[in-house]
C-alpha cells in the first residue's frame, strides 16, 4: 500500500494509524480496518459516485451563507471567519469533495482560500462563478484573476457563467473558453434558471458543468424534452441548488410568498404527510431524499450557517433515497399546480406579516 500526505494533519493521522506496528508494510487489510478506527476521526463519509474516473460526493458544500447573510430561513446571519473555516474543514473530513462558490458571494471565496491553506486544497475541487457584471473580455480576465487571488490558486478547477444571459447578451463566453484553452481554467459551464436555458447550454460542446435550481415541488425538469436533452450529454456534471428553496420548504407558512390561488399551508401539510408516510426524519430529509433519487443529478449543493446544520445535513445523505414508486406518489399527491412565482425566488414580492 502507498499513500500521499498533503497536510500535517494527514501525517499525524498516519502516525496514529500505525503506532505500535513493527512492520507497517505487512499489516493486512483486515487489521488496517481495525487500526483505522481512530478516536476523533469521522464515523462516516457522505456517499459518492464515480463518473469518468472522477469521484463526486453526493453533497457539495454551498458557501453563499459563508460570505453573506443569505436565505429567507437564515436566522444566524453570516458566520465568523473561524467558524466558516471549521465548516469547510468538517465537510472535507466527511468526504465532501466539491465546494460551490462565486465572486458574488461576498467574502466566500477569500474565506475558502484561507481555509484550504496548508495542503487542503488538494483534497477538494472548488467551483466558482464569474462576477455577474462581466460583459467584456477585460471583465472576464479581472474576475478570473480575482478568484485566483481569493482562492490562493494559480489555476481554477471549474468556472461557471453566473447567469445564462451572460452567454447570450454579453462578450463573456468566448473569453472564458479562451481561458480554458490556455489551461488557466480546467472546466467551464453555466448556472441556469430554467429548462429552456438548460437545453440551450447543453448544445455548447465545451460545457462540462451545469448548475440549476431543483426541489421536490419543481417538476419543470421532468418534462420529456428536457430529460431527452440531458440524456444526450452524459458527460455533463449537473449540480442542483435550492433543494430546500432557500429554506422556504422547511419554514412556516407566514414566511412563504403570498400567491393568489395557491395554498401555502396545504402544501406544507402535504409535505409533512409524505415525510411521515415514508418514515422520513422530517421534511428536510424528505426533500433531500427526493432530489437524490433523480438519477440525472450528480450532486446537491447544500448551504448552511453552522456546524450543527452541516452535520445534520450530511447524516441525511446516509439515509436511503426515495424509491421511484415514492416519487410517483408525490407527483400524484398534489392537487394544485406549483406556480413559477413560488419556484423563482426573484418573484417573492409579498409575504405575510
Amino acid at each position: 500500500m502507498r499513500c500521499t500526505i498533503d497536510t500535517k494533519a494527514d501525517y499525524n493521522r498516519i502516525q496514529r494509524l500505525f503506532k505500535g506496528c513493527r512492520n507497517p508494510e505487512k499489516v493486512s487489510w483486515l487489521d488496517l480496518q481495525k487500526l483505522a478506527k481512530l478516536p476523533g476521526e469521522p464515523l462516516f463519509r457522505v456517499p459518492f459516485s464515480v463518473k469518468k474516473g472522477v469521484v463526486h460526493s453526493s453533497m457539495t458544500l454551498g458557501t453563499v451563507q459563508l460570505g453573506l447573510a443569505y436565505g429567507v430561513a437564515n436566522k444566524k446571519g453570516m458566520p465568523l471567519e473561524k467558524q466558516a473555516a471549521k465548516i469547510i474543514h468538517e465537510a472535507i473530513k466527511h468526504g465532501v469533495v466539491t465546494i460551490d462558490t462565486a465572486m458574488a458571494y461576498g467574502e466566500a471565496e477569500k474565506r475558502i482560500g484561507k481555509a484550504l491553506e496548508g495542503g487542503l486544497a488538494s483534497q477538494v475541487r472548488v467551483i466558482t462563478k464569474l462576477a455577474p457584471n462581466c460583459t467584456t473580455a477585460a471583465d472576464v480576465e479581472a474576475s478570473i484573476h480575482a478568484s485566483c487571488r481569493n482562492l490562493v490558486q494559480k489555476k481554477l478547477h471549474t468556472v461557471l457563467l453566473h447567469r445564462w444571459g451572460m452567454h447570450k447578451y454579453s462578450k463573456a463566453w468566448e473569453p472564458l473558453v479562451d481561458f480554458m484553452k490556455a489551461g488557466v481554467v480546467q472546466n467551464i459551464g453555466v448556472s441556469v434558471q430554467n429548462p429552456e436555458e438548460l437545453m440551450e447550454a447543453l448544445q455548447e460542446k465545451v460545457v462540462s458543468h451545469i448548475q440549476l435550481p431543483f426541489n421536490i415541488l419543481d417538476w419543470r425538469w421532468r418534462e420529456p424534452n428536457v430529460q431527452k436533452a440531458i440524456q444526450t450529454r452524459p458527460d455533463v456534471i449537473i449540480h442542483v441548488r435550492s433543494v430546500l428553496l432557500q429554506g422556504l420548504l422547511i419554514s412556516p407558512a407566514r414566511i412563504w410568498p403570498v400567491i393568489h390561488g395557491f395554498n401555502n399551508r396545504a402544501t406544507i401539510k402535504m409535505l409533512d404527510k409524505f415525510a411521515k408516510s415514508f418514515k422520513r426524519k422530517n421534511i428536510t430529509d424528505l426533500c433531500i431524499a427526493y432530489v437524490r433519487a433523480q438519477s440525472w443529478i450528480t450532486s446537491l449543493v447544500i448551504g448552511l450557517e453552522t456546524i450543527a446544520q452541516l452535520k445534520e445535513n450530511m447524516e441525511l445523505f446516509l439515509k436511503p433515497k426515495l424509491t421511484p414508486e415514492q416519487c410517483e406518489i408525490i407527483h400524484k399527491g398534489f392537487d394544485q399546480n406549483i406556480p413559477i412565482e413560488l419556484l423563482d425566488p426573484s418573484q417573492w414580492a409579498n409575504r405575510e406579516k
